[in-house]
């Protein structure tokens, strides 16, 4: 696929979730199951007890409604984990983050010290341009709770600290939301810093936890995909881990039906060439007006990512979860390590592979 249809895609993607956000967010209510093993192998839940301050750091790159971060949450009330929960959360689509949950996605009361900082961050399309500066803006600071309620600078809930790098579009959904536009005018300098590149952390400082769930099949160019995932693997502590998903739509039957004949009906009432066989369309709830680019992962495809940060991950766990079949994701749980141990590992995976199993 060429780059002008690369951009086309992510453009047609990001018109998608602007103009459905609110019925997407409904429908995406409930944690992945898949979530629950990246969260045993991140070490939540575990026996060990955290010392007095500790805080579990998490990067959360096209975060969408913020349901991972009422999973993470409830996964630490539910384990004990004293640990405070910052999240450092970065999206595109403004509205799909100050959506409110529903009732039954809230059975408690948010966590008074979880803490959120968000970026407003179009990354599909700075991918596919090839941009390697992120230069976040002075925008006004917004403090929600966990059901997007507006609370004060000091009011118990999630402080959501918002960069908006277009100055406008965190503004309009803060008066959309509590019918005010006054917004809190806090400025938080370690969220203004310029990054050095993409595949530079982030965050203030290096997280122990790095996720990107539902995005990698919206990005259709591979250097795309092999960039985000050095990203993640880049804003780790050692030791951290990093947790991907990876779609596959042919799974399903029905779905991949569905997906065939998106495609071919949108690619021939809009021109659009240079698709792959793995490529498709898919339009929502009986709408044409409204497509979005997504991508079946194979698992040579899949291996081919792996092997890309090799050089500073290794591999935790590989694994398939979700959807009506149980593997519509598939998941790669990454390691963050210096070169010197993945070079080990290398070497400790390639003696296997060519020595004979013993009986």
């Amino acid at each position: 696929m060429d780059r002008q249809t690369a951009d086309e895609l992510t453009r047609m993607t990001s018109g998608f979730y602007a103009a459905v956000s609110a019925s997407f967010s409904a429908t995406r209510q409930a944690p992945w199951d898949g979530w629950r093993r990246v969260a045993e192998l991140a070490g939540l839940g575990s026996d060990a007890r955290p010392e007095p301050g500790e805080r579990l750091q998490v990067l959360d790159l096209a975060c969408g409604n913020l349901r991972f971060e009422r999973f993470l949450a409830d996964t630490m009330v539910q384990a004990h984990d004293a640990r405070q929960l910052v999240t450092y959360a970065a999206d595109n689509c403004d509205a799909l983050a100050l959506t409110a949950p529903s009732e039954t996605a809230c059975a408690r009361e948010p966590r008074p010290d979880a803490l959120v900082h968000y970026w407003h961050r179009d990354l599909a399309r700075d991918l596919c341009a090839g941009a390697t500066v992120w230069q976040a803006a002075g925008a006004p600071d917004l403090t929600l709770d966990a059901v997007g309620r507006p609370v004060g600078a000091h009011g118990a809930g999630w402080h959501v600290t918002a960069a908006d790098d277009s100055g406008a579009a965190m503004p309009t959904a803060a008066r959309d939301r509590t019918g005010d536009a006054r917004a809190r005018g806090t400025h938080d300098r370690r969220l203004s810093a310029t990054a050095a590149s993409l595949a530079s952390p982030l965050p203030p400082e290096p997280v122990d936890l790095a996720v990107s769930f539902g995005f990698l099949h919206h990005l259709p160019l591979p250097e795309q995909r092999a960039t985000l995932l050095r990203a993640l693997v880049d804003a780790c502590a050692p030791g951290g881990v990093v947790a991907v998903s990876f779609w596959q739509p042919s799974h399903s039957p029905k779905l991949l039906a569905k997906a065939q004949r998106t495609t071919a009906s949108a690619c021939a009432e809009r021109r659009l060439q240079g698709l792959g066989p793995r490529d498709y369309l898919l339009g929502w709830q009986g709408r044409s007006d409204v497509l979005r680019y997504v991508h079946d992962f194979s698992e040579a495809e899949i291996d081919e990512l792996a092997a890309a940060v090799a050089d500073h991950a290794v591999e935790l766990a590989r694994f398939s979860a979700d959807g009506a079949t149980g593997d519509l994701n598939r998941y790669l749980v990454l390691r963050r390590t210096d070169s010197a141990q993945a070079e080990a590992h290398a070497r400790e995976e390639s003696a296997v592979s060519v020595c004979p199993t013993a009986v």
